[in-house]
């Protein structure tokens, strides 16, 4: 089983020059947001070096544990919450130009 533990709260930094987007309708679920697996890491060092890279670019980032049993530990490393899909899309495309990353999508219940 895999077990998800938080290693750092999310750290909250302005997202610079996102535009305002608001939700459509069937994209307004308050108790659905989404974020965007970036990379996954043997090490919290190597994370926090990612997660300070994604910061000074203006993005809001977090770092999760995975104890992933016999392959050991990985550090998940996440951009987001996000409120509404297109939000979401929006900034991982940004960050596929500024940063060329380009990552995973996940809805988060």
């Amino acid at each position: 089983g895999q077990q998800l533990a938080a290693v750092k709260t999310a750290v909250q930094t302005p997202n610079h020059g996102a535009e305002n987007t608001t939700p459509t309708a069937t994209e307004q679920h308050s108790d659905v947001s989404y974020r965007i697996q970036l990379a996954s890491f043997r090490t919290e060092a190597d994370a926090m070096t990612m997660r300070g890279k994604l910061q000074h670019a203006g993005f809001l980032t977090q770092i999760e544990m995975a104890d992933l049993s016999d392959k050991g530990q990985w550090y998940r490393l996440y951009a987001g919450p996000y409120n509404s899909r297109t939000e979401a899309v929006t900034a991982q495309q940004k960050m596929a130009h500024a940063l060329k990353l380009k990552g995973l999508l996940k809805r988060v219940r």
